[in-house]
């Protein structure tokens, strides 16, 4: 309604949106000071590779990574600064994520392609293609989608794609490009970094605690890489604490259900006594009536 009312002014020109990361963000300093407090090994990268190389080489190899950079998206889609990134040619990729996130099974994916060539994979994206760098629009897949990439193309042959380019966020560009030149396959799956019901992770410690909790293989966390299982003292300790607050949780469910019971009985104790005291009027009712007559 707003917008509708600024297009009617003389100087309103309408313009594209760029880009949606617009959310909070954190910063390098943060992270390493979490990690050098919660004592997290890192990956340490070859020499002369960058981490979008070794995140495409971990994809290539099966293994799902969270990616935590930069502001957070704004809108209803995780656009590769809170996404979790996985392999795509394995259709049984979306049971594994779904045990770790806690999701269901109608939850689908999407697939992450690079906008260069997209044509090629799905049909008529050329008219919907700004749309499709927001994940927004749904799109017919070619046959050679339907066969590369099964994780990402919903049971009638469509997929809602997200198109990549290196000005729309140049480190997932370059995690694409890099995984295309190792498998020659044009999408993988990106979903949104959280567990069901709970939000898109936030800051820096939001993401090693989703990280940690969830039990995902890989964090590229503002350019540091984590594994999981270099860290598992770590992954016990936020367990721990993960299993310290759903007890907390539950005791004070309890205590809610308890103080429920109570009142309950209070209002029957009162409703029993409200009746008795009716059923008493009724009898002295009943006798002066008697006496009158």
């Amino acid at each position: 309604a707003a917008l509708q009312i600024a297009s009617q002014g003389k100087e309103f020109t309408q313009q594209r949106i760029k880009h949606v990361f617009l959310g909070p963000g954190g910063s390098r300093a943060q992270v390493d000071q979490l990690i050098q407090s919660k004592r997290i090994k890192t990956t340490t990268l070859e020499i002369q590779q960058s981490p979008a190389e070794k995140v495409a080489e971990l994809l290539d190899a099966g293994e799902i990574v969270a990616v935590y950079q930069g502001a957070s998206e704004f809108g209803p889609r995780a656009l590769g600064n809170r996404s979790i990134l996985a392999n795509a040619d394995n259709p049984d990729i979306n049971i594994t994520l779904n045990n770790c996130l806690n999701r269901t099974e109608f939850m689908p994916f999407a697939p992450m392609c690079l906008r260069e060539g997209a044509e090629q994979y799905f049909i008529n994206i050329d008219k919907v293609e700004h749309a499709a760098e927001f994940m927004t629009v749904t799109a017919d897949c070619t046959d050679i989608m339907k066969s590369s990439c099964p994780a990402v193309v919903h049971c009638d042959g469509t997929a809602r794609p997200q198109l990549v380019s290196s000005e729309s966020n140049p480190f997932i560009f370059d995690v694409l490009t890099h995984y295309k030149s190792l498998n020659g396959k044009p999408a993988i799956v990106n979903t949104s970094f959280n567990v069901h019901e709970e939000p898109i992770v936030c800051s820096p410690e939001d993401a090693l605690k989703g990280f940690f909790e969830s039990g995902l293989d890989y964090l590229y966390l503002e350019g540091v890489i984590i594994a999981l299982k270099d860290n598992k003292e770590v992954e016990n300790d936020y367990l721990r604490d993960k299993f310290t607050d759903l007890r907390r949780q539950v005791s004070q469910y309890k205590k809610a259900d308890a103080q429920s019971s109570e009142r309950l009985r209070v209002f029957e104790q009162k409703n029993n006594q409200q009746q008795a005291t009716i059923s008493r009027l009724h009898t002295s009712s009943d006798a002066l009536s008697l006496t009158l007559t």
